[in-house]
C-alpha cells in the first residue's frame, strides 16, 4: 500500500508541474490534463476507486474554464425610429496564444449617430483609435505574467518584447475600465508596485505601463470597457 500510495503521489505531482490547464482548438479551450489510463491501470488497480477520487478533486481544484460565451442584447431603431431589440446572441471568444480568450462585444472606431439599426461596427483590433470604443470581456489564463504577441498599438519598453526581463509590461493610447467577474488577478506597474484584484473590484487604468498576472490556478475572467485616448 505504502509503495502504490508514493507512486500515485508522484504521478499526482508529476500531473501537477507537466501543466493544470491547457489549450484546445475545439470550443472548450481550455481543459485539465487527465492521466493516461493505462497509467492509473499499471500502477494503481488495486486502490483505482480511492485514487479515481482523489484525481476528481484535483481537477475539480484547478478548476476547468469552458469556452467562453457571453449572452449580449443590443437594442437600435427601426424604419419608425421606435426602440427595439434586434439581436440576442451569444458571442464566442476568440483564443488569444499567451493570454487567454477575448469575447469582442462591441468595437467602435468613432462615436455613434442615433438614431441607428443598432449594428456592432465590428471595428478590427483590440485598442481603439482616439473616439473609438471597445466593450470585450476576457477569460485569462493561469501561469507567468501574461504576454500575448505585442499590437501596433502598444508601446513596449526595452524588455517588455516577449522573451524579455519585462515581458507583459506595455502601455497604450486608452482609457481602460474594468470590473473582475471571476477569479483574481494582479496589476503590475512600474517599479514593482502591484495590486491585487477579486471578483466585483473596479480598476481605471489612465494609460499607465502595467502588466497582468492569474492569481492561483484558477483562470481569471475580467470585463474591460476601453476608450481611445491621446498621449502628448
Amino acid at each position: 500500500m505504502c509503495c502504490e500510495l508514493t507512486k500515485w503521489w508522484a504521478a499526482l505531482w508529476t500531473f501537477s508541474r507537466v501543466g493544470d490547464v491547457i489549450h484546445s482548438q475545439d470550443p472548450v479551450v481550455v481543459k485539465v490534463r487527465l492521466f493516461d489510463p493505462t497509467v492509473l491501470e499499471r500502477h494503481f488497480t488495486p486502490h483505482r476507486s480511492a485514487i479515481s477520487t482523489s484525481i476528481l478533486f484535483h481537477a475539480q481544484r484547478v478548476a476547468v474554464s469552458p469556452g467562453l460565451k457571453v449572452r449580449t442584447v443590443v437594442t437600435g431603431h427601426n424604419a419608425e425610429g421606435r426602440a427595439v431589440f434586434v439581436r440576442d446572441e451569444k458571442v464566442d471568444g476568440t483564443p488569444i496564444p499567451g493570454l487567454g480568450e477575448l469575447a469582442f462585444l462591441w468595437n467602435a472606431d468613432e462615436p455613434a449617430t442615433y438614431p441607428n439599426a443598432g449594428n456592432n461596427p465590428a471595428a478590427p483590433g483590440i485598442f481603439p483609435p482616439l473616439g473609438g470604443i471597445r466593450f470585450i470581456i476576457g477569460t485569462y489564463l493561469p501561469g507567468d505574467f501574461i504576454a500575448p504577441e505585442p499590437t501596433p498599438e502598444m508601446h513596449l519598453e526595452d524588455g517588455d518584447e516577449l522573451g524579455g526581463a519585462n515581458a507583459g509590461f506595455h502601455r497604450t493610447d486608452t482609457t481602460d475600465f474594468g470590473v473582475v467577474l471571476s477569479g483574481n488577478l494582479a496589476l503590475q506597474l512600474d517599479d514593482g508596485a502591484e495590486v491585487s484584484l477579486s471578483p466585483g473590484d473596479v480598476l481605471i487604468e489612465n494609460g499607465t505601463r502595467h502588466r497582468w498576472r492569474v492569481l492561483g490556478n484558477v483562470p481569471a475572467t475580467l470585463a474591460s470597457f476601453i476608450i481611445g485616448a491621446q498621449r502628448r
